[in-house]
């Protein structure tokens, strides 16, 4: 008998929704509502251009506020001399002390600009600290990038029949080491008028390697203790069938452990095609292979 697993996670009752369970991305397809904005989270997982967008408007708005202050209290209260209208005169020494590259040829000529010129810096230093610590925080947390091929496969394998294929390989040029996979199977499970989601544990041929330099095809042998077992490809519509995975390693450029979740949905699997061999041989007599060409299947 074929052990079933219990729930790891993503619910048991199915609600008949259109789409699959994770995205291909290692999201999850739920949301919550009702939770606060977590300012940090926010900030080292936004993408790149909205940060530097805040950063930079955060920036222009601070000085921007500053120099209205320095117009309401007048302009003649600058010492030196400046080309510029009153407004760009109070926004570039605005600018100037915000940074704390020192004052030019406009300096504080009386108590009150002084003291606001004081607070301006103090405030400066403590945007930038803030500012070196969000690109810190991104930078410092751990992102490895792993290409999956864009379909799985099903096809002839061994003795046993078929198989469930499908490839990855890191695409970056860091170093992974002990890598590992686990293959859920979610089957939609239809009980009188309740219909639920059952789950089960595919068992692979190599479910570890130790190292991690070329792409690894990950097979799943379709035999009697297998759950795939008789199924056809209308059988993986009809059940919804959708393959969770879940990468974990360890990166020796982060020195941590690293953790890479994606799935293929029944409309992503092929049937009767095979993965092509893309590996060449360079002039040095090193393997070389394409990233670029991972998913490329051809019929069996």
């Amino acid at each position: 008998m074929i052990k079933r697993l219990s729930d790891p996670g993503l619910g048991e009752k199915y609600y008949q929704n259109k789409s699959r369970m994770v995205n291909k991305d290692g999201t999850f397809n739920s949301s919550r509502t009702g939770m606060k904005l977590h300012l940090y989270h926010y900030l080292i997982s936004v993408n790149t251009f909205k940060i530097l967008l805040l950063i930079t408007g955060s920036y222009l708005a601070c000085n921007l506020v500053f120099a209205s202050a320095y117009m309401l209290n007048g302009v003649e209260n600058f010492g030196g001399h400046s080309n510029h209208t009153p407004f760009l005169t109070a926004l570039l020494f605005s600018m100037q002390t915000f940074t704390t590259v020192g004052f030019g040829a406009i300096y504080p000529h009386d108590t009150f600009t002084g003291l606001l010129s004081g607070m301006e810096a103090m405030f400066g230093l403590l945007f930038f600290a803030l500012a070196t610590g969000i690109v810190y925080g991104r930078f410092s947390k751990p992102s490895t990038s792993i290409k999956f091929s864009e379909k799985g496969v099903i096809a002839p394998h061994g003795e046993s029949g078929n198989a469930f294929m499908f490839r990855i390989v890191n695409a970056r040029p860091n170093t992974l080491i002990e890598m590992s996979v686990e293959i859920i199977l979610a089957i939609k499970e239809e009980i009188g008028d309740n219909i639920n989601r059952k789950y089960y544990r595919l068992k692979t041929e190599t479910s570890s390697v130790v190292f991690f330099p070329l792409p690894w095809t990950i097979v799943h042998a379709i035999n009697d203790s297998s759950p795939l077992s008789g199924l056809s490809k209308e059988d993986f519509e009809k059940l919804d069938l959708e393959f969770v995975v879940h990468i974990k390693g360890f990166d020796e450029t982060y020195a941590q452990m690293t953790n890479i979740i994606s799935s293929y949905w029944h409309k992503e699997i092929e049937w009767g095609a095979k993965f092509k061999r893309n590996y060449t041989l360079n002039k040095y007599g090193s393997v070389e292979f394409d990233i670029n060409n991972i998913g490329e299947i051809e019929p069996v």
